[in-house]
């Protein structure tokens, strides 16, 4: 049976990535193509759920600018109900990539965040406490992870990098739901993580701690998803990526959405993150849930 009302507390921000027509020429101007898309992990994952059709709430910042303007209108369209604290300009992320589309270089304007806190939260506390998931990312303060963990009974955490997965270490007998890289769980387990025998001590350390379910994200490796029924592993679905921006928000989106909907959550987020690949948008503009069942793998 599915359920929904799912609450999603995270970052907004416009992505622009700049990919040069030949090799890349340092103090220069290097010919080639830009291109402008909505991100953010959070509003990633709120985006991917609603294109799922999934009862959806969003907690975020956004600037009076264009560019709120364009994020707001597109969350709105698509049926997510918005709560975006309003700050002078909406958070940036500026990439440089080469011809080979590795990033080289990039800005992070994030201090629209600055402004974000615990007492923003106070009026959406019974939206909390009632929502059948909460998904946050690790972008959050710790003030407003601590805000959340006390008054959701299951939460999802995306640990989004190596540094700010740090921020969920005092919280992790609180999260129902993990998903992490290799780096982020070495991280959080306080271990390298070179096998699979490091990876599974990683791993039951964390579920020690009261994590009930742990992915791991691989890249084309495919995932590792880890609970009470054992570790399974699927690889990635064989897809032409065209960006790898934003497959791993999709693949903690796609486990909130398994929750919800009784779904195998591996299969899931290997399928939804594959999307994701897909496109040079964050989001696949053209996501369903009926097209999501046809690509789900099986195991």
């Amino acid at each position: 049976m599915e359920k929904g009302n799912i609450l999603v507390i995270g970052a907004s921000n416009i992505d622009i990535t700049g990919v040069p027509k030949e090799k890349l020429v340092k103090k220069d101007s290097n010919p080639g193509h830009v291109h402008i898309s909505h991100g953010g992990v959070g509003r990633n994952i709120a985006e991917n759920l609603a294109r799922l059709s999934m009862k959806v709430g969003f907690i975020t910042v956004l600037g009076e600018d264009s560019f709120g303007e364009a994020i707001a209108a597109r969350l709105e369209n698509l049926g997510v109900v918005l709560h975006a604290k309003k700050v002078s300009r909406t958070p940036v992320y500026l990439a440089i990539h080469d011809s080979s589309k590795d990033m080289r270089l990039a800005v992070n304007d994030m201090e629209g965040w600055a402004a974000f806190s615990a007492r923003d939260l106070h009026r959406h506390e019974k939206s909390i406490r009632e929502a059948e998931a909460v998904i946050i990312d690790a972008n959050l303060e710790k003030g407003v992870i601590d805000y959340v963990m006390k008054r959701s009974s299951q939460v999802f955490a995306d640990a989004v990098s190596s540094a700010k997965a740090k921020r969920l270490t005092p919280y992790l007998g609180k999260v129902h739901t993990l998903k992490c890289n290799r780096e982020e769980l070495s991280t959080l387990a306080g271990e390298s993580i070179d096998d699979e025998i490091s990876l599974r001590e990683a791993l039951r350390r964390l579920h020690a701690q009261g994590v009930y379910r742990i992915a791991v994200t691989m890249g084309a490796e495919g995932a590792t998803l880890s609970d009470n029924q054992g570790m399974r592993h699927l690889p990635a679905l064989p897809v032409s990526t065209v960006s790898t921006t934003g497959a791993g928000d999709a693949f903690t989106a796609g486990l909130a959405y398994a929750e919800m909907t009784e779904k195998p959550p591996l299969a899931v987020g290997i399928a939804l993150s594959s999307f994701s690949l897909e496109t040079a948008n964050n989001v696949h503009p053209r996501l369903s849930a009926k097209r999501l069942a046809r690509r789900l793998p099986s195991g």
